[in-house]
């Protein structure tokens, strides 16, 4: 955004890992607590950083931050846009009046898109913008025995491994039931969870409660997909 003229500002929770990265790319970062849809200290900061920092658009993309962010772009008169990341039914109507406030809704792919126009969202009000990777740089960087060596994996372990938000959703719960069902058969193996997210805890419990915690590695948010991805055995090596 800043090579093409745009000067970004970052809002978020003192906790939010995103900071710490926008402030390693001098993206000014202002931290609020964000402690709810209508927390007013937040909503009425945000509406000062706004006028102060003469913002003219605001992007929101989730819950508390579409909620509070967005009553604080209207309140100070700028223009609104929010970013819709998962394909999950919305009812539009005045009592849920956050789907009233963006001038602009943008999708990630034509699936959510579809899904809000048929939840009543106007057809000109919404945008798909596909998420898009660079492959160019997904590549490992380091060797195999290498990257298992700094996880504390051994040679022979059959890896496995989940990437994602820690959500709902992404039903991590099933790849967890499923891997206690694998390692019967298949003791020496090993689960590497890579992501972070509200379920963290849910998820934590509930390797504890299938006995399989000893074989399970929360490794929290990563940037290294593509040398975790190397980490495993090739599919010769597997005997059942």
């Amino acid at each position: 955004m800043r090579r093409r003229g745009h000067r970004p500002i970052l809002a978020c929770r003192p906790t939010c890992w995103l900071g710490k990265v926008a402030r390693e790319h001098g993206i000014p970062v202002h931290e609020l607590p964000f402690s709810g849809k209508f927390h007013i200290a937040s909503i009425r900061a945000l509406v000062a950083i706004i006028r102060h920092e003469r913002v003219e658009v605001v992007s929101t993309h989730s819950g508390i931050d579409s909620w509070a962010g967005g009553i604080a772009a209207r309140w100070a008169g700028v223009r609104l846009v929010r970013t819709r990341h998962l394909n999950l039914p919305l009812k539009r109507h005045p009592w849920n009046f956050v789907h009233y406030l963006p001038h602009a809704i943008v999708s990630c792919g034509e699936v959510i898109r579809n899904g809000l126009l048929a939840s009543g969202f106007p057809d000109d009000l919404v945008t798909s913008i596909p998420t898009g990777i660079d492959f160019s740089d997904f590549r490992p960087v380091r060797e195999r025995d290498g990257v298992r060596a700094s996880l504390h994996i051994d040679a022979g372990t059959f890896v496995m491994l989940s990437v994602g938000v820690i959500r709902k959703v992404k039903r991590h719960d099933i790849a967890l039931r499923a891997f206690a069902a694998f390692r019967e058969q298949l003791p020496e193996s090993l689960l590497l969870v890579a992501g972070d997210g509200p379920k963290l805890g849910d998820m934590q419990r509930l390797a504890d409660e299938l006995k399989i915690a000893d074989s399970v590695r929360f490794l929290g948010h990563r940037d290294d997909i593509p040398d975790l991805m190397r980490c495993r055995l090739p599919y010769s090596h597997l005997q059942l």
